[in-house]
């Protein structure tokens, strides 16, 4: 049996765009969004997976998603985690940088 291991962040690691689209793709709101992750959503924020392949930065870009969201994956990815938890109350973590919204 294989584990895995999520990060577990403050969504002010994310900007606002960002987490209206990851949002959006959780409630199937995907007006113009290309679909490519599937995201688990909460009250409080989002669990999404990081899938460790090429094309995934890609697939993120493609989306929309901002280069500073695709850094952090790729930052959480090189790091081992195949899961991302972003919650209002989540850690802050001083080596990531923070958005104010």
């Amino acid at each position: 049996m294989k584990k895995f291991s999520y990060a577990d962040l403050s969504t002010a690691h994310v900007s606002r765009a960002d987490m209206q689209k990851i949002e959006a793709q959780g409630e199937g709101r995907r007006e113009g969004l290309r679909v490519v992750f599937t995201v688990y959503e909460y009250s409080e924020g989002a669990f999404l997976p990081l899938i460790n392949e090429p094309c995934f930065a890609e697939e993120l870009k493609s989306a929309g998603m901002s280069k500073g969201f695709i850094a952090l994956c790729k930052k959480l990815m090189k790091q081992g985690f195949t899961m991302l938890r972003l919650d209002c109350d989540g850690e802050v973590d001083k080596g990531l940088r923070v958005f104010d919204w």
